[in-house]
């Protein structure tokens, strides 16, 4: 009777203990989704308090979170605001670059040489006819500066919209091939031929 007594005491004992073993492993490390701003990204057994991530104080074993009841959906806004203040990203010391400029108002180089001012494309039928006689003219006048522009590529449209704006060009008078030297403009390829080579014949004569 004694031990029928003993084994009825000791039957509720172990099933209490068991109890709390399997309920505890079970509980420990387990996820009860509670949404991004609930105990940790995803509730108990994740450490980490609320959206910063920050680990929680104190043992996550053996913790039971309540599931919060369904709420409208929650926006999360991100900040972009840039760390520095407009004032320090623009200001009055703030240098922009130049667009790109052509001068053509110099006649000569600063060692005295007369410049010829050459523009051309190379897809054009009178620039491809007056092509071999400016290369003539070069290995012939050596000691002018002689400086092209194809006015189908970036930089020699600027070159040559700088020109035709500096000499006062109208649309009418903006074609190619076109000679500036010497203060003259001398446009199509009949007149650069017969006239390109008296004009640095001339500033040659004028010079010595």
């Amino acid at each position: 009777m004694l031990l029928m007594n003993k084994n009825i005491i000791f039957l509720p004992a172990a099933f209490i203990f068991l109890s709390i073993i399997f309920f505890g492993c079970f509980g420990t490390g387990t996820k009860s989704e509670v949404g991004v701003n609930g105990a940790g990204v995803n509730g108990a057994g994740v450490s980490g308090v609320g959206t910063s991530g920050t680990e929680a104080s104190g043992p996550v074993n053996n913790t039971t979170v309540a599931p919060q009841q369904s709420s409208p959906a929650q926006h999360i806004t991100i900040n972009l605001t840039l760390g520095r203040s407009p004032s320090k990203v623009m200001n009055t010391d703030t240098v922009f670059p130049k667009a790109l400029e052509y001068d053509f108002s110099n006649r000569t180089t600063a060692d005295g040489r007369l410049i010829v001012y050459f523009f051309y494309s190379p897809y054009c039928s009178a620039s491809k006819a007056i092509r071999p006689e400016i290369d003539k003219l070069e290995q012939r006048y050596q000691n002018v500066s002689w400086n092209e522009y194809d006015i189908t590529t970036a930089n020699g449209s600027v070159a040559y919209s700088n020109f035709a704006s500096q000499k006062n060009l109208g649309a009418k008078e903006r074609f190619v091939p076109q000679v500036l030297v010497d203060g003259r403009v001398i446009t199509d390829r009949f007149n650069i031929n017969n006239t390109l080579e008296d004009v640095i014949q001339n500033f040659s004569k004028s010079a010595s």
